[in-house]
Formats: C-alpha cells, structure tokens, sequence
C-alpha cells in the first residue's frame, strides 16, 4: 500500500514537472528599473557579454538559481523577480570571492548555457517558476 501512495504522489508531481517549458523573456533596463535599484549592488558591476580586457579571472562558471511558486500570478513578472534575485545572488558571490565584476552571466537551465543579449530564460511550470544564471567573476 505504501509503495502505491508513493507511486502515484512521485507520478502526480512528474506530470507538473512535464509541462515545464523555457521562455525568453524580454531582458529589463537595469539603469531604469526601481527594482534594480533596490535589489542589486552598486559597487559590482554587471556584464552580459564576453569580457573584451583579460582582467584577472577570479572564478569561472558561478552559478545562481532561484525557484518559486508561480500560482496564480504572471509568470513575466514572477520569471522577472526571479532575474533580478538570481543577478543579486551573483553580486553576492563576487563580494565572498573578492570579485568587484560579473562578466559572461548567461542562461543555465538543464547544464546548457544561453548568452544573455536581448532575452534571458526562465523554466515556468504548472507550479514553479525557476530562473538559473551561469557567470565569471573578475
């Protein structure tokens, strides 16, 4: 009896997990956005395209991801917040390594990375919105 509840409960939460799919969402103006003001550091400095000067590179591939919930609510905006949160995460990162740059952040959803140039990608659900970023710090 308890390997048939088992079964059925890891079927339920694999069929939500199944209709997961990845959207490009539109990368938001970090200058203008109030919560990107709110949200990130200002004394680390975030890049989104290859680092053009070989500045010394302190680590290699950090990565930040962040899951949420997502019922009943937009998921532009949930897919947004979870950015911004994941940006955070890195700036964090680079603080704790003695960083003052993040460079090459790029997409990282499944172990395949995506430039970020005019869109990033969330995974969004039927419950859970996840956004996981994949960077360089300088």
């Amino acid at each position: 009896m308890k390997c048939y509840f088992v079964f059925l409960f890891c079927m339920f939460f694999y069929v939500l997990y199944a209709n997961a799919e990845i959207q490009n969402i539109p990368l938001p103006n970090l200058k203008k956005s109030q919560i990107a003001k709110d949200m990130l550091h200002k004394n680390i400095v975030l890049q989104f395209s290859k680092n053009p000067k070989r500045a010394k590179l302190k680590r290699h591939g950090i990565i930040a991801s962040k899951t949420t919930h997502n019922v009943l609510q937009d998921s532009t905006h949930i897919c947004t917040l979870l950015f911004f949160s994941a940006l955070k995460d890195l700036q964090e990162q680079a603080l704790q390594i003695g960083g003052s740059k993040v460079g090459n952040i790029e997409s990282y959803i499944h172990g395949k990375s995506t430039p970020i140039k005019k869109h990033f990608q969330c995974e969004h659900g039927i419950l859970f919105s996840v956004v996981t970023l994949r960077a360089d710090v300088r």
